[in-house]
């Protein structure tokens, strides 16, 4: 635990096997696109990190408190993020079709580093 990468199988990771199936595919490219523009956008406008405070919600479904510390955010700063992304994208991340659909998208963008 904290110490190197983290290595995870994809047996145990379905919808990472499946975007990783499909990675190539310019429809799944597309999609990811299509789904996170307005946080790619806003993103490098502000050198912000919306894809990431997306990504480790998604990363920690139904535990907000484990996703923003995986974010390295406080807790209030985190929902002010969730918030904002929610805003940017008019979707409701409570939403599972849309929970899996941005889980989808974010799985077929490389992590910034």
């Amino acid at each position: 635990r904290g110490r190197g990468p983290v290595v995870q199988r994809a047996e145990r990771r379905p919808l990472l096997r499946l975007v990783t199936a499909f990675g190539s595919d310019p429809r799944m490219l597309e999609h990811a696109e299509t789904m996170l523009r307005p946080l790619i956008d806003h993103d490098l406008a502000t050198d912000g990190d919306l894809i990431e405070v997306l990504r480790a919600y998604l990363a920690h479904p139904g535990n907000r408190t484990k996703a923003a510390a995986a974010s390295h955010l406080s807790r209030s700063v985190f929902y002010q993020r969730i918030a904002l992304i929610e805003d940017l994208l008019g979707f409701d991340l409570d939403d599972g079709e849309t929970i899996g659909a941005l889980h989808a998208a974010v799985l077929a963008r490389p992590v910034r580093r």
